[in-house]
C-alpha cells in the first residue's frame, strides 16, 4: 500500500511507494533534505518530526544520536523510518 506524505512547512505532498523510508520520500518529493552518510543512520542530519501517521519503534542507529526526549517529541531520522500501516503521515522539517 502507498503512504501519501505531508511535508511541512514546506507544502510537498504525495504518495511514496510501500517500503519507502521518509528519505526516499523526501527525495522522490524534491524536498533539500541532506544525508551525510547516504542512508545509514550514521549521521544525524536527515532528523524530520512526525507529527501524524503511525511509524515502527526507533531503530538502534536513532537510539545512538537521538535522546529518548527528542524521541517521544516524534523526531525520526528519516533514513531509517518507515510508514507502518497507515494511510497518511506528516512530518515537519526546518533547516
Amino acid at each position: 500500500m502507498s503512504h501519501f506524505i505531508d511535508f511541512e512547512p514546506l507544502g510537498r505532498r504525495g504518495t511514496c511507494p510501500p517500503a519507502s523510508t521518509l528519505l526516499d520520500c523526501v527525495r522522490l518529493l524534491g524536498v533539500g533534505l541532506v544525508s551525510l552518510c547516504g542512508g545509514f543512520g550514521e549521521c544525524g542530519r536527515c532528523v524530520v518530526q512526525v507529527v501524524t501517521g503511525e511509524f515502527p519503534e526507533p531503530q538502534p542507529e536513532e537510539r545512538n544520536f537521538l535522546l529518548p526526549s527528542v524521541l517521544a517529541q516524534g523526531y525520526r531520522s528519516a533514513c531509517r523510518t518507515t510508514p507502518a500501516a497507515i494511510a497518511g503521515c506528516g512530518c515537519r522539517w526546518s533547516r
